[in-house]
């Protein structure tokens, strides 16, 4: 998975955690707590799945080599 790919699906799955709290915490429709949960719940699953994954290094990166990031 490239860099780009990753910060993509990084940034989805935090904004889909941001979602089921919201649907968690709000006090009107109970049936929004439960899919709110289950958002958050498998988001979080998916986030800590996704950051096992690490991301091919770009050819700067792979040139340079882990010494030059500073």
């Amino acid at each position: 998975m490239s860099r780009k790919t990753y910060n993509q699906v990084e940034r989805a799955i935090i904004v889909l955690m941001l979602v089921g709290i919201v649907g968690m915490f709000q006090p009107f429709v109970l049936s929004l707590y439960r899919y709110g949960f289950l958002l958050l719940l498998f988001s979080t699953i998916g986030f800590i799945i996704i950051s096992h994954v690490a991301p091919k290094p770009e050819a700067a990166e792979a040139v340079a080599g882990p010494a030059s990031q500073g």
